[in-house]
């Protein structure tokens, strides 16, 4: 018979992803947990569940506030699921996996995020702070994503995922097509894949109030580049280089080369 979980209730002040791992007695040597390890090194056979609430938890570059989530622990993983936190200036909730049956960590998740202000999800000179400047205003998102590593940058270099969002009221100060103006956007609705370290955007609507642009291209996390095209009907824009400040070349299109009027 399975041996009855243990239970705990457990309240961090702060807590970083990488942690977790010390958390649970992880080392590069293997499992190291007082009175539980054995010999071999491996996670032992046993099973707890319970409630973590965390006032800051940090993954990466991004800060989750009044973390709360339930707990099971057991078949060497962690389930994290009921998520609910607060993160720039919305609310946050999924279901996350840990899994330690091989060498590396292993994350994977799945959630949405509402009422949530881009530019504040995370600093200006970190990459997720950078993408904002990009597409920023109060948004919808849901994700889907995996990775492994023992440090933010193993977790970046195999990261891989989807994410699909919508935008309102909202800047891209990126995307000044007009004059050098930030392009103002009354909604935004698009999707992403994350394949390592670069994020491919599938065709993505901005509607602004008289337009309606569409974008489609890569950007490499890598090396910060960008390689991008925003199109609407006569124009076309080819968007390139660096992250953070990128150059931008129209391109007139021609009545054969227009994309069609999107509804």
């Amino acid at each position: 018979n399975a041996p009855c979980p243990l239970q705990f209730d457990l309240h961090l002040d702060s807590l970083a992803l990488p942690d977790v791992a010390n958390l649970m007695g992880f080392t590069e040597k293997g499992w190291s947990l007082p009175f539980l390890s054995g010999s071999d090194n491996k996670l032992p056979d046993f099973r707890a569940e319970g409630s973590l609430s965390v006032g800051e938890l940090n993954i990466a570059d991004v800060t989750l506030e009044k973390f709360a989530a339930h707990i099971e622990v057991g078949d060497h993983a962690l389930i994290v699921n009921r998520v609910a936190a607060r993160i720039g200036g919305g609310t946050t909730q999924g279901e996350w996996k840990i899994d330690w049956t091989g060498n590396q960590p292993r994350y994977s998740g799945s959630g949405s995020m509402e009422g949530v202000t881009l530019e504040r999800v995370s600093p200006q000179n970190t990459v997720a702070g950078q993408i904002a400047q990009w597409i920023a205003g109060r948004a919808q998102v849901s994700y889907s994503t995996h990775f492994e590593g023992k440090t933010p940058q193993e977790m970046s270099a195999s990261a891989g995922g989807r994410v699909e969002f919508q935008v309102s009221n909202g800047t891209s100060k990126m995307l000044a097509l007009d004059g050098g103006r930030p392009l103002r956007f009354n909604g935004a609705q698009g999707a992403l894949e994350i394949d390592r370290e670069a994020i491919k955007i599938l065709p993505s609507k901005f509607k602004a109030e008289n337009r309606i642009y569409l974008m489609s291209g890569t950007i490499s996390l890598a090396n910060k580049q960008a390689k991008l095209k925003v199109s609407t009907s006569g124009t076309q824009w080819e968007i390139t280089g660096a992250l953070e400040k990128p150059e931008i070349t129209p391109q007139p299109l021609t009545a054969q080369a227009a994309p069609a009027h999107a509804k």
